[in-house]
């Protein structure tokens, strides 16, 4: 059993100079005979550089999206344009809740997903939320959440806050 990973997308150029990169993050999986996506980056930039190594994204069995902000989620939109058939996309409780972040100023800025569920063409994308602790996508995939959180490095960003409602809530 051969598990390969492939960077489309992160916050660094590659050695060559030859793929795009920007604020985001976008990873090519293929495991347990099954070949998928986890997180699309900030634009869709990373279907170019899978282009350039060869990867056909289109034919992913499904694909995970670690969290609503926008540089792990946006490309989501120029994804499911190149779906025939429909594929599963699996996500968080939260992920369309309204997320910001304060600046220094004191003003916030929004950090959330570029689109709502609404934008999301059924007929392309299945949404499966994952709502338990451990998600078996395979006998062998499986993704985990709500794990305990052991070293200092692992705590909240401050300056991160969910909306609820009309206020603002630090997460």
């Amino acid at each position: 059993m051969e598990l390969r990973i492939t960077t489309l997308i992160e916050n660094q150029g590659d050695d060559k100079k030859s793929l795009l990169y920007e604020h985001g993050f976008s990873l090519y999986i293929e495991f347990d005979q099954k070949k998928f996506l986890f997180d699309t980056g900030q634009t869709g930039s990373f279907l170019e550089n899978a282009k350039k190594l060869e990867i056909s994204v289109k034919d992913i069995d499904f694909f995970i999206v670690s969290h609503g902000h926008y540089d792990h989620s946006s490309g989501v939109l120029d994804l499911m344009n190149l779906f025939k058939e429909k594929k599963k996309m699996y996500l968080g409780e939260g992920f369309f809740q309204e997320k910001y972040k304060i600046l220094e100023d004191g003003t916030y800025k929004y950090n959330g997903n570029s689109y709502r569920e609404s934008d999301l063409l059924k007929e392309k994308i299945q949404i499966e939320r994952v709502t338990d602790d451990i998600t078996y996508i395979t006998d062998k995939i499986l993704l985990f959440k709500n794990f305990h959180q052991t070293w200092e490095l692992e705590h909240l960003n401050p300056k991160f806050y969910l909306k609820k409602g009309v206020y603002l809530y630090e997460k």
